[in-house]
């Protein structure tokens, strides 16, 4: 059966928020946390975080199949280019002027922007659209597993800040799946399939390296070094209070094994997902899923957060009592916000959330 175009799939608004509250935990371990501070838990948590931004851009690109009725090509590539921006000024803020990376690789933002205006325009493809996303996501599959088995790496291929492979194909992949299932194509057997694959794939790599362990960083990643020049920081430009120095930036992306037992435990969860909500009828409270319904200003809005926090408390401050609390004083400030441009939205119909 095709899905309508202007509907809401709860199973991908639950994992969105998911999704969400996972990426916000984690740039505030990495940004704020003390983590000379050892908890399980929130290591554990950090360990797995690869499953985020591959989850994420799943979703991303599935949206894109929801609401093509929201917004015409050509809003939708101009609001593209303004997450692109976006990504830039988050990383000119803070890295400075680093060239390229600032235009061609400054964040995830970036890449759900590319995503974004790469599957729109072979949406607009209409007959040969499946065609097209299924060739693209099995040949960009192919030549990222070639480049990583070589070792050779291409700037905003496979390095720089944010590199472009993997993180587009998650979002290919989430494009594909939501066509196939407009399309009325992802019948059970096909999700059957799909389910049935990956969870021979999580299991085998599970009993091989350990439940979880290809998403580690000694296990499935694998580094990436910039080189920035210090004197490119927006204070050194104008104030000039620093002589020129070089500094190294360490940034991890996923490695082959991380690569496909992370979409492994996506498809797994979004099937998992779509199967308890959708088939079994389970009712969630739409309040729970409202962040979902406004993801990309509350990823922008954390992000503004969480830099404005650093400049002012400096990195790695929080005790774990005071990272709690500030995690859930953001996600609450989160929830208040949405809930608040849903009553908007209420009293001036005709405006999207998304």
């Amino acid at each position: 059966m095709k899905i309508k175009n202007n509907s809401r799939d709860a199973a991908i608004d639950i994992l969105k928020v998911f999704a969400l509250l996972h990426m916000i935990f984690s740039h505030l371990y990495i940004t704020l946390y003390n983590n000379s501070i050892q908890v399980p838990f929130i290591d554990f948590i950090d360990n797995i975080i690869p499953l985020c931004p591959a989850l994420f851009l799943f979703l991303s690109g599935y949206s894109l199949t929801i609401g093509q009725s929201y917004l015409k090509v050509k809003k939708r590539i101009f609001f593209s280019l303004f997450l692109m921006l976006i990504a830039s000024v988050f990383f000119v803020a803070e890295n400075g002027f680093q060239f390229p990376d600032f235009i061609f690789s400054p964040g995830i933002l970036y890449t759900i922007g590319l995503n974004t205006i790469i599957c729109t325009l072979i949406g607009t493809t209409k007959k040969y659209k499946i065609f097209i996303i299924s060739s693209l996501t099995v040949l960009t599959s192919i030549l990222f597993i070639s480049l990583r088995l070589a070792n050779n790496n291409i700037f905003h291929l496979t390095t720089g800040y944010e590199p472009f492979f993997p993180t587009v194909i998650y979002g290919f992949f989430g494009f594909l799946y939501g066509e196939l299932k407009r399309a009325g194509l992802l019948t059970k057997w096909v999700k059957m399939i799909i389910f049935a694959v990956s969870i021979a794939i999580f299991s085998v790599y599970s009993y091989i390296y350990g439940i979880f362990a290809p998403l580690y960083p000694d296990v499935g990643r694998y580094t990436i070094e910039r080189i920035f020049n210090s004197s490119y920081f927006i204070p050194d430009i104008f104030l000039k209070t620093h002589t020129a120095s070089f500094f190294t930036a360490r940034i991890w992306n996923f490695d082959i094994l991380c690569f496909v037992y992370s979409l492994s435990l996506v498809f797994i969860l979004v099937i998992c997902c779509d199967y308890l909500i959708n088939f079994q009828k389970i009712k969630i409270n739409k309040l729970i899923t409202l962040p979902a319904q406004y993801l990309l200003f509350n990823y922008i809005f954390h992000l503004t957060i969480i830099a404005l926090s650093t400049q002012i408390i400096g990195f790695g401050k929080l005790s774990l009592l005071s990272f709690i609390m500030y995690y859930c004083i953001l996600i609450i400030s989160i929830y208040l916000l949405n809930f608040f441009f849903m009553i908007s939205k209420k009293n001036h119909q005709g405006i999207s959330p998304e």
